[in-house]
């Protein structure tokens, strides 16, 4: 199984903390956000690592290298302009046709008891064309939110919602496990999954079903999130 992380955002809502060091290789501990992610790849036997790249991409090559270090091999793919998390998928089409893959956002912290097996099986069992991880978090405001039924099939789909509208309070971890022919669906050149995509998914009928995870994941978006990441191992 293959695993896409992405890392190309700038990060700028951190203000000065990402002007010398791009925000998936903040530290969280003692390893930058992303070096927890593909050791969670590793340990869930995730050997296939694609992550894009863009700003200050240079940084990743030096410290990732081939990934051997970790066990993983890691291919780059490098974008001169921003795509978005689903474009970013879209341009790595041709090496994930073959088989179910796993998008993953490098800038999120997700816990040592993280557990993909869940994921897999689940989708395994209920033949999604993709399935997304949730959790409950009482302030959705900077997430994604969906509504899911009692078999845990998403109905709706709504990125940063008011809290006074939200209508659930389960929202997306930024890890998703995908079926290849969903890169057919999603639009050449910028789009973004929760914007634009996964509702568009719903939209078309796609099958999308939800993973409750009781772990949480703190994506470390601004100053505060990031001291609550720092704060939480």
């Amino acid at each position: 199984m293959k695993a896409v992380i992405l890392a190309a955002g700038k990060g700028e809502r951190l203000g000065n903390v990402t002007q010398t060091t791009p925000k998936p290789m903040l530290p969280i501990f003692d390893k930058p956000v992303l070096e927890h992610n593909i050791e969670m790849c590793k340990r869930f036997g995730i050997v296939d690592i694609y992550i894009n790249l863009h700003y200050m991409s240079q940084v990743f090559k030096d410290f990732l290298g081939d990934g051997k270090k970790w066990g993983v091999s890691i291919l780059y793919s490098e974008e001169s302009e921003l795509l978005g998390t689903a474009g970013a998928v879209k341009k790595l089409s041709s090496e994930l046709k073959e088989e179910p893959f796993f998008v993953i956002y490098g800038d999120n912290y997700f816990p040592k008891n993280y557990n993909l097996n869940k994921i897999c099986q689940k989708h395994r069992n209920n033949q999604p064309d993709m399935s997304i991880a949730f959790f409950q978090l009482e302030d959705v405001r900077l997430s994604g939110i969906a509504v899911l039924d009692d078999r845990d099939w998403v109905s709706q789909f709504i990125e940063k919602p008011q809290r006074a509208t939200a209508v659930s309070d389960w929202v997306n971890a930024g890890l998703y496990l995908m079926e290849p022919q969903l890169l057919a669906s999603i639009p050449d050149g910028y789009c973004d999954f929760g914007r634009e995509v996964i509702p568009q998914f719903l939209e078309a009928g796609k099958k999308i079903l939800g993973v409750r995870m009781k772990s949480k994941v703190v994506a470390i978006d601004t100053p505060k999130l990031l001291k609550i990441a720092m704060s939480n191992q």
